[in-house]
């Protein structure tokens, strides 16, 4: 068993709460100004201590997002503990997050992710709801994780197993481990650590972007804004359409890369084109970009893009001009 000093424990409590106020309880709710109910509850309690994930500044009301919670759980423990080490695993291979795993306290792993910067105040509840539940589904991606309880995402009011407090069921503590599943005590300053290997805030501002243009969208009935449209009229209609579309396969991605760099679009303004795909990655992409500008890659012959599913037949100009010059032979 896991033996901590009291005065280590009560520095880790103070630093998980933070500077604003955080919901306590479960299942009777209250709001704490600070961490004294924290400190008072969490040595003596014997049963469950749950805290917000998120700050708060009224009851059911959260301020700001602080971190995204991710819950990994099954009768079979192994089963838990592989998809919450394979999501840790894409998160810093992909993302550069280091994220912080704790293991329940009985059949289950938590994740924390912390955002770089904290986001709210002038966000309204529903805004910053959608961001949560964006960011989560941003990052999880297409992975296949059986033992997730989606019910966490889009939860940005949850309450959290708080670390080093006992599960009333097991009387196991939850306990923050490493990759070998071996407990570890976080010490002060732990919170910066991961905040500075945290979502990056360029991610939390693309996923705001992405939410604030789908109610523009669909407050207008335009599937894109009109100035996202301005900024493609002349390219070749499939190049447009792939921009417009939420999924393009890796060779259709080059294709369009090299079409906006021979139109003497910008490096950071190519990038930013990607933004709509479902998958999008601001460093993987930029990598992938800057492979095809300093790579000399041409833009694609309309047969090459047609062989790659992306031409639009008839819909196309240029392909109902060529139509009619004599086929397809010489595209």
């Amino acid at each position: 068993m896991m033996q901590v000093r009291s005065d280590l424990l009560e520095a880790f409590w103070v630093e998980w709460f933070g500077p604003e106020p955080r919901e306590l309880g479960d299942p009777v709710r209250w709001i704490a100004p600070n961490p004294a109910d924290l400190l008072e509850l969490a040595p003596e309690s014997q049963g469950p201590v749950f805290m917000s994930v998120n700050y708060y500044e009224a009851p059911n009301t959260v301020s700001s997002i602080d971190k995204l919670f991710f819950d990994f759980d099954h009768e079979d423990l192994n089963l838990a503990w592989e998809d919450a080490r394979v999501f840790a695993h894409r998160l810093r291979t992909y993302y550069g997050i280091e994220p912080l795993l704790c293991f329940s306290g009985r059949k289950g792993y938590h994740l924390y992710a912390f955002l770089e910067r904290p986001i709210g105040r002038d966000l309204s509840p529903d805004h910053l709801k959608a961001i949560y539940d964006r960011l989560q589904r941003m990052l999880i991606g297409r992975g296949e994780y059986p033992t997730l309880d989606r019910a966490v995402l889009g939860d940005v009011k949850r309450l959290a197993r708080v670390p080093y407090t006992r599960h009333e069921k097991s009387g196991e503590l939850c306990v923050p481990v490493d990759m070998e599943r071996r407990p570890v005590l976080l010490l002060p300053g732990f919170k910066q650590a991961y905040r500075e290997h945290g979502v990056p805030y360029s991610l939390t501002v693309q996923a705001a972007r992405q939410i604030t243009e789908e109610i523009l969208d669909k407050s207008t009935k335009r599937r894109r804004m009109p100035s996202q449209r301005r900024r493609l009229e002349g390219m070749r209609p499939c190049i447009a359409a792939a921009i417009n579309s939420s999924h393009m396969d890796h060779k259709m991605r080059v294709a369009v890369a090299a079409e906006l760099h021979a139109d003497g679009w910008s490096e950071p303004r190519i990038i930013d084109a990607f933004r709509g795909q479902g998958d999008f990655n601001p460093k993987v992409t930029a990598y992938q970009v800057r492979s095809v500008i300093r790579g000399g890659i041409k833009p694609f012959r309309c047969s090459t893009i047609q062989g790659l599913g992306g031409c639009l037949g008839d819909s196309c100009s240029i392909y109902r001009w060529r139509k009619r010059k004599g086929g397809e032979k010489n595209w």
